[in-house]
């Protein structure tokens, strides 16, 4: 439980043992101090160009700082990890340093408008850690409600990617984590993917083997179990089980598909990637 210095003390200390278990030729100094009144808690040497320190910085504690060359990579502040009941939320802030901008971007979902209480909850664990209790809107999303494995390992991830920057900056590609983003019914690219799987399942290519998949379900949704008939025309859509963004697409069997009513066709695409039947039945059943 992160619920005091000592706590945060401890768990940067974790985190630092991780990256040295993933490096294991890097060493760790404790203890140093470079600049008068700013204490580095752990200085670890990953390569002799590349190192990670677990430090106080400007006055505020526990910040993870990557240097190359003496050059700064990314700058963390520990104090924004929020841990409640088991489980971790942590938005980097926006950074200035344009290379450490580039670095998020390639790596991270950037927000304009970090949710409201989880900078509340920041703001007051700032305060009782006697850090800088300024928290701006916008960030970049490292990790949302994670369990420690889940933690640690996002965190060995993007050491690992600073790692091959430094390597050769100009032609690293991030390896980008998958990730969930939710949109809500209004949101323009929600709209986007449920026209562009109905768009695609609708050319004259495939609009033979849809039939037949809307015959096999006897026109009734798979998920809520919706049939609806108006005026003779039967209200139901299919939708393509494997996500368009997956790649080139090609429907080569009827198992591919599946019937749904176009209000479980939008519930279906309100996240990038699409939910599953299941999933859509949960929450229905929720």
């Amino acid at each position: 439980m992160l619920k005091n210095a000592k706590d945060f003390m401890k768990f940067g200390e974790f985190l630092i043992s991780a990256i040295q278990s993933h490096f294991p030729g890097s060493e760790s100094v404790r203890n140093v101090q470079i600049i008068n009144g700013w204490s580095i808690f752990i200085y670890l040497q990953i390569t002799p160009k590349l190192n990670c320190q677990f430090r106080e910085w400007g006055g505020n504690p526990f910040y993870f700082v990557v240097e190359h060359r003496n050059r700064k990579l990314c700058q963390l502040d520990l104090t924004r990890l929020i841990e409640d009941d088991g489980r971790f939320t942590w938005y980097f802030s926006n950074p200035s340093n344009k290379e450490t901008k580039k670095i998020f971007d390639s790596l991270f979902d950037f927000y304009e408008e970090v949710p409201k209480d989880y900078r509340k909850k920041v703001k007051e664990q700032k305060i009782l850690l006697k850090s800088n209790p300024t928290v701006f809107k916008s960030g970049y999303l490292f990790i949302k409600d994670a369990s420690v494995d889940e933690l640690k390992s996002e965190f060995i991830n993007l050491i690992q990617n600073l790692y091959e920057f430094s390597k050769d900056s100009s032609n690293w590609q991030g390896k980008r984590r998958k990730s969930e983003k939710i949109f809500n019914l209004d949101d323009i690219e929600a709209e986007e993917g449920y026209k562009e799987d109905k768009k695609y399942l609708y050319t004259q290519r495939n609009r033979e083997i849809v039939e037949k998949r809307k015959v096999k379900d006897n026109y009734t949704c798979q998920i809520c179990g919706f049939y609806f008939e108006l005026d003779g025309k039967k209200i139901i859509e299919c939708h393509h089980l494997k996500p368009l963004s997956d790649g080139e697409v090609r429907i080569t069997n009827i198992n591919d598909l599946i019937s749904v009513c176009p209000t479980c066709h939008r519930i279906i695409h309100l996240r990038k990637p699409p939910f599953s039947p299941e999933e859509v039945k949960q929450i229905l059943n929720n």
